[in-house]
Order: C-alpha cells, then structure tokens, then sequence
C-alpha cells in the first residue's frame, strides 16, 4: 500500500509535480487502497479450492506522471490455509529528495470457501512531519477491535462510521489473497468481484468489471493477463461533497491487471494504474520470488 505524503518545497519541475501530488494525499491514499483492494479480491473464490502452501515475493516500481515516487515490496505466504500477506513501500527518486517516508502494512487470517477471512491488521506509516497506525481485529468479517491514529474528527459534513460499516467487511490487504477459482477459471469471471473494504478510517465498496484478456508471460507470472476496471464507491468516512470524494468516486480511470502465479494458486497485480488529480500513478511488477511446497520439498525461483 503506497501512500504518498506531504513534501517540503522544492525548485524543480518533478518537485513541484510531488508536491501537487502530495496536496490532494487523501485521494491518493484512496487510490492506492482501491487499486490494492480490486487487485486483491479479483481472485476471491466462490466454491472451495485447494490452497497450494507456499510463498511469494513481488516487488514494484511506483510512479506518478512517469516521475519515480517509491519502491513497493510484497509478501504473501500460504500455509495449511492460513495466510500473512504484507506491503512495504518507501521513497524513491525525486519523491526521496523532497521527504522521507515509508510504512508497512501485514495482514493476517484464513482462507475459506477460496476466500480470505482476515483475523488482524495492521498499518504504521509515517514521514518527516507525521505517523499513521491502525490495529484491527477482526472475527468473521465483523471487527471486534480497533485502534486508530490519527482518529477521525467528528465534523457536521462527514459521514460516520457506525457498527453496520464494521460488519461483512475485509481490510485493504486481506484481499490481496487472491486465491484461483477452479483451475479452468475463464478470465471474465476473475473480475465479476464487487466487495467491501474497511481501513479503519473509511468504509468504501469497490465494484470490479472486465476489461480485457491477453495471453503472455512476464518476470514469471503467466497469462493470460486479465485487466479488470475498477469504480471506488463511498459508504462512511468520508465527506459527501468534498473535491477528492467527489473525483475518486466519478473517477473511470481505475484499472489493474492481473497475472497468475500457478504454482502458488494466486493471481497477483503485473499492473496498477489510477489516475489522480495531479497525475496518473501507475504501480509497475519488477521483480517475482515464488516459493512453492511439494512433495520434493521447497522451490524456490526468482525472476528479474
């Protein structure tokens, strides 16, 4: 999860570019859950799947107007149908001159009937001028605790967050589990998702739609490649008539393709791309380390 922060001033053209960027950071905060979370439940299935253990290492290039902003590293692994899957990110480029920032983020749960059931999650993110931490809880999609910093400040023009918005929900990096459907799964369905995110701060729905399919290989993860739309719909938490609510949720320029990572048996992004009021941010695959369990014991492959 990429979350791009306030930036001290600065003279140059891709500064400036930042620090626009960093201006409207609630609607990239947005962005980068929507784009985690379509890519993430994408593959969520409806009927049971055997769940390959293994573990998978991903690494990303993250950009916004074509301007270098961060590195991004994910991690999942797969055990007895448990699962732990976590995000790291941090500054790169001209965005590592202008401010220092980074964060992690670890989820943690079960997979069943081919879908993630998140039992906790956790973020800490912080820059030069602040820090964000959430806890949460969770038992059966329903949260039973959570801790919160910065809190939400009640405000007349903000939609609350009530009990019905912590119920039937997953957390932003539950979904990035994304485990296959059936094994001839058509490459339509896997976007055929609509589901409920909650990151402790808002409540939001995210309705996925095809795209388009193509068959290819790229640093180790096989086709075909499926792009799914994507559309980021308010529930609570947010404020109705807000600029950045009201551009995320008419926003169609939201997409990520996904590739399947076979031997694990999970889809993961090759591509995100969501286009923000300053530019489009667009998180790229670099780099894949599967590791796989068999009989014969791990195996491991690494990819540049």
């Amino acid at each position: 999860m990429v979350r791009i922060l306030k930036a001290r001033p600065a003279k140059t053209a891709g500064a400036r570019i930042v620090r626009a960027s960093a201006a409207s950071g609630a609607i990239r905060a947005r962005a980068a859950a929507c784009a985690i979370a379509a890519a993430a439940t994408a593959g969520a299935a409806s009927t049971a799947h055997a769940q390959p253990d293994g573990e998978l290492k991903a690494s990303y290039e993250v950009t916004i107007a074509g301007i270098e902003l961060a590195r991004a590293n994910l991690l999942v692994k797969t055990q007895n149908d448990l699962y732990t899957a976590k995000v790291g990110y941090r500054t790169a480029g001209v965005a590592k001159a202008i401010v220092t920032a980074k964060g992690e983020a670890m989820s943690t749960g079960a997979i069943k009937d081919g879908k993630p059931l998140p039992v906790t999650y956790n973020l800490d993110a912080r820059d030069d001028r602040k820090s964000q931490k959430v806890v949460l809880a969770m038992n059966a999609g329903t949260i039973k605790a959570m801790e919160v910093e910065p809190p939400t400040k009640p405000q007349p023009d903000r939609i609350p967050i009530g009990p019905e918005h912590q119920k039937n929900i997953v957390d932003p990096l539950s979904a990035i589990l994304m485990p296959v459907r059936k094994l001839d799964q058509k490459p339509e369905s896997v976007c055929e998702r609509s589901f409920p995110v909650f990151d402790g701060w808002t409540r939001y729905d995210v309705k996925l739609s095809y795209a388009a399919s193509e068959e290819g290989k790229r640093d180790g993860i096989s086709g075909p490649f499926v792009t799914c739309s994507a559309r980021w719909i308010p529930v609570a938490g947010h404020k109705p008539d807000a600029k950045g609510t009201k551009f995320m949720s008419e926003n169609k320029d939201l997409s990520v393709t996904l590739g399947l990572a076979s031997d694990v048996g999970l889809y993961i992004p090759v591509k995100i791309s969501v286009r923000t009021m300053v530019g489009t941010v667009v998180v790229d695959l670099e780099k894949v380390t599967r590791t796989a369990q068999n009989g014969a014991g791990n195996q491991t492959q690494a990819v540049k």
